[in-house]
């Protein structure tokens, strides 16, 4: 089986498939509050025949959103509040959570599957690198740039969250 599953852990089994389509996923995570899950394709999908992001509500198993594109996706992320969604394909955009709408993308200069990105504890920041090759920080809140700093080589972007 290829695809994603999640699994029972009390009983060992799966639970629900959400996914029967030969994909290879990049990246899975969960919604903070636990009901929905995102996945991202880095390849191309036998059944569409381009790389997709996905987001499936658990209990249904309905498929809430899902995004074609010619670019690979990347990282896919909830802030922790849970307030914003954010993934990378090409650049890195920023979605509020409960409606799914886009509400910026920030250019970037990686490949999808290498972009990384860090929210802040309060769930209202996010750190990445730019096309300028400068770390910054966007306030989704706001909708502005807070800062951006010129990163040397050796710069790493915390992905835990924590600063």
């Amino acid at each position: 089986y290829e695809g994603v599953q999640i699994w029972d852990a009390l009983n060992k089994r799966p639970a629900n498939l959400l996914s029967t389509t030969r994909t290879q996923y990049v990246a899975v995570d969960w919604s903070p509050n636990g009901k929905w899950v995102a996945a991202s394709s880095g390849t191309r999908d036998n059944l569409i025949g381009r790389p997709y992001l996905a987001i499936w509500d658990i209990e249904s198993a309905n498929t809430l959103l899902k995004l074609r594109s010619k670019e690979s996706f990347g990282k896919v992320g909830w802030s922790p509040t849970g307030k914003y969604f954010a993934y990378c394909n090409g650049a890195l955009s920023v979605l509020v959570a409960d409606t799914l709408t886009e509400i910026v993308t920030l250019k970037t200069n990686d490949f999808p599957h290498r972009m990384e990105f860090a929210w802040s504890n309060h769930g209202n920041k996010i750190a990445y690198k730019g096309a300028d090759r400068r770390l910054h920080v966007f306030d989704v809140d706001k909708r502005t740039e807070q800062i951006a700093i010129v990163a040397d080589k050796m710069a790493i972007i915390n992905t835990s969250g924590r600063h």
